[in-house]
């Protein structure tokens, strides 16, 4: 097993991954049709080209997945985004400060 440090964005509307836990993991790219220009929070800019298609992994021992897109990410492994709260109906409990999923069989799940 792999231990990463994995951010939440609420204002970032993709999901990105660092290209060392790519290699460390031995993930397949992908080649996105078209390339894109991202601005970080500190504003510098990176063009990324290619992207996971459906990474798998658990959080608090719940299954999770989601496509990532490849762009260093300084000392974090894994930036969550809209995209990934959208995914699976989560939620986000800022004054609990807690996660809330919906497992396979649609029952809640709090992280």
């Amino acid at each position: 097993m792999i231990e990463f440090f994995l951010l939440i964005d609420l204002g970032s509307n993709y999901s990105y991954v660092n290209p060392n836990l790519v290699d460390k993991c031995g993930l397949r790219k992908e080649v996105h049709a078209e390339s894109w220009l991202v601005q970080s929070a500190t504003g510098t800019k990176k063009r990324f080209h290619h992207f996971i298609r459906s990474y798998e992994f658990e959080m608090n021992y719940m299954p999770m997945s989601s496509h990532l897109n490849l762009i260093p990410l300084g000392s974090y492994s894994m930036l969550m985004g809209m995209d990934w709260f959208y995914l699976d109906k989560r939620k986000v409990d800022c004054y609990g400060k807690a996660i809330e999923c919906l497992n396979d069989n649609w029952e809640k799940r709090i992280l």
